[in-house]
C-alpha cells in the first residue's frame, strides 16, 4: 500500500473460497472513496474501467519487482495484454483521485 492510500478490496466471483476453473473469467472490484477499479481477468488478458469514467493510468507490480503501466481512454477503459500472473497489486492515479491495492493473486 502506498502512503496516504487506502483501499478496500472486494472479490467478485463465482467459485468458493476465492478460486475458479481454469479460463473462466474473473471479477475483480477495487474502491477507494470516490474512485472504483474493475478488472475482468481471462486467460489470455486483463480489461478494466476506472469508475466514473476518464482517464489515468494503472500500473501493475509482481511479486518480482516488474511494474507494468497503462493509460485508460476518455471513458476509463484500458487493457493489459500479457498480463503477468501471481501476486500483483496495482495503482491507478486519475485526475479525481487515487487508489492502490493489496497483493492479490491473478
Amino acid at each position: 500500500m502506498y502512503a496516504g492510500d487506502f483501499a478496500l478490496t472486494m472479490l467478485v466471483d463465482t467459485a468458493p473460497a476465492w478460486r475458479s476453473e481454469p479460463g473462466e473469467t474473473r471479477v475483480l472490484v477495487f474502491t477507494a472513496p470516490g474512485l472504483e477499479l474493475e478488472l475482468e481477468v481471462m486467460s489470455d488478458r486483463v480489461v478494466g474501467q476506472i469508475v466514473p469514467p476518464g482517464p489515468g493510468e494503472i500500473r501493475v507490480e509482481t511479486s518480482g519487482g516488474v511494474i507494468v503501466r497503462t493509460e485508460a481512454d476518455d471513458v476509463g477503459f484500458f487493457e493489459l495484454p500479457g498480463m503477468p500472473r501471481g501476486a500483483v497489486r496495482l495503482r491507478c492515479d486519475t485526475p479525481t483521485g487515487q487508489l492502490a491495492t493489496g497483493w492479490v493473486c491473478l
